[in-house]
């Protein structure tokens, strides 16, 4: 592995590790409140399903990060073991649900 690829590696790892404690203080600040709603009113459930829509909520926002994150490793990956000079083409991807380019124009 070249010194281009350990760096993407490390750079990677901290994105996903910034991303799980970003996630982690997020929904432990979040819970604040939640936990005084619990105390001062009685919404009992009603305050635990919100709470945990919130930490739904901000559990998919962070698995988005990550899969960003993935891809763009799996980017730099390709860039890196391209010869020098010749970058990859990048390869059309389509958004999930999506129709294709010339399907989309016909239509």
């Amino acid at each position: 592995m070249g010194q281009d690829n350990r760096v993407q590696k490390v750079v990677a790892d901290a994105v996903e590790r910034g991303a799980d404690a970003a996630e982690e203080i997020q929904k432990s600040i979040a819970a604040v409140p939640f936990d005084w709603l619990r105390r001062v009113a009685d919404l009992g459930e009603r305050v635990d399903d919100a709470q945990q829509v919130h930490d739904r909520t901000v559990s998919a926002v962070y698995d988005l990060v990550r899969g960003v994150n993935r891809e763009v490793a799996r980017l730099a990956d390709r860039v890196l073991e391209a010869p020098h000079g010749n970058s990859p083409k990048p390869r059309p991807r389509r958004v999930s649900g999506s129709k294709p380019a010339a399907h989309a124009a016909a239509v």
